[in-house]
């Protein structure tokens, strides 16, 4: 049987000539716990994952964070599929930990799910240390001789909104808080690389005192200019509607939404993928799911043609929540709050988020 100290000794001697867990300077704390007490404070509670030589002691830090803890998966795949579920419930991005080459691709394709329906998801990557990668050494998981260790970092290009590589002490802690802001703000899946030979190197302590600002950056007089058209829009109505989508739920407006319906008291559809965000039980106006010509005869007939004004909340336009792109709803009587824009009838509000979105103030209605 494998002592399993010995093993972790004997990589890390390999690796990275690592210092062993610690901190003797209490003004001061190891990356990899700066990583996941940052994690925490986003509400992240259960780290996924599947265990690797190039993450073994990151994964020691998981222990040392309140109320974090660690669950093992089968395969990366399922680790990836449960983040996008945890997400998806929890409302804080799923978090995966896996190791370089053979982890991270067998994950991605769980990544790229969570990308196309913009789930939050922060996939930490354990790599080899710095020096090992500068010297091109031939590492299982690498391509060949005189390998890339970073190859691998190229391939998820696609499906993610950012990343970083945790490879400069000195600006390490910026660049964990820099893709956890990006994670928020698109809410898209991000990827942080953790070498080795960085997972216990110390950062200021100091600097998690300061929550990472998650908030979009709206530009307040087209704020003011679009919540101005929506109200006009909104009073001029006489049989109104409205829509709510699954955005509204990746982007943090769950709360502000259902306070405007109950407010309005329009009738209420949902989108096929955006059921459960208005309480379909207990709301008196809730109608039903609307998904273009899929959905029975009197929905779309009522939503496309009798009503005025049809004000919808987090679009996702894909083919499967549109009835295979068969809605017909007129810009003409559409008001349409995106994730990052507002359109009123055809007039296009740049950077007004949907989660500023609040309970409308009775002077406006």
């Amino acid at each position: 049987m494998v002592d399993s100290e010995r093993f972790v000794s004997f990589y890390s001697r390999i690796f990275c000539h690592s210092s062993g867990m610690g901190d003797n300077d209490a003004g001061t704390v190891p990356l990899g716990r700066y990583l996941f007490e940052r994690i925490r404070q986003l509400g992240v509670k259960s780290i996924i994952g599947v265990p690797g030589d190039m993450n073994l002691e990151l994964l020691d830090y998981i222990d040392e964070v309140d109320g974090m803890s660690w669950i093992g998966t089968a395969n990366e795949l399922g680790g990836a599929y449960a983040c996008d579920g945890y997400s998806r419930v929890k409302g804080a991005p799923g978090v995966l930990i896996t190791t370089m080459g053979v982890g991270e691709l067998s994950a991605i394709n769980g990544i790229a799910g969570a990308y196309t329906e913009q789930v939050k998801l922060i996939s930490i990557v354990g790599t080899t240390a710095t020096g090992t990668q500068k010297r091109r050494t031939m590492i299982h998981h690498c391509l060949g001789p005189n390998p890339d260790h970073r190859v691998y970092e190229k391939i998820s290009h696609h499906v993610r909104a950012a990343h970083c590589w945790l490879d400069d002490i000195e600006t390490a802690p910026s660049e964990i808080d820099r893709v956890i802001r990006s994670c928020y703000v698109q809410s898209l899946p991000v990827y942080i690389f953790v070498p080795m030979d960085f997972v216990h190197q110390k950062v200021d302590r100091n600097l998690l005192s300061q929550p990472v600002d998650l908030e979009p950056q709206a530009l307040d007089d087209q704020e003011e200019k679009a919540l101005d058209d929506v109200c006009s829009a909104i009073q001029a109505a006489t049989k109104p509607a409205l829509l709510v989508d699954c955005l509204t739920s990746r982007f943090g407006a769950t709360k502000a939404v259902r306070d405007i319906a109950s407010y309005l008291k329009f009738p209420t559809f949902s989108t096929s993928m955006g059921k459960s965000i208005i309480d379909e039980k207990d709301n008196p106006h809730y109608y039903g799911s609307y998904n273009g010509k899929i959905c029975p005869d009197w929905m779309h007939e009522y939503i496309e043609n009798e009503t005025d004004l049809v004000i919808e909340f987090g679009p996702l336009l894909s083919d499967s929540n549109t009835g295979g792109h068969s809605r017909e709803i007129a810009s003409s009587k559409l008001v349409s709050i995106s994730p990052d824009s507002v359109t009123c009838m055809g007039r296009v509000y740049e950077k007004v988020y949907i989660k500023s979105c609040k309970s409308l103030p009775n002077n406006y209605l």
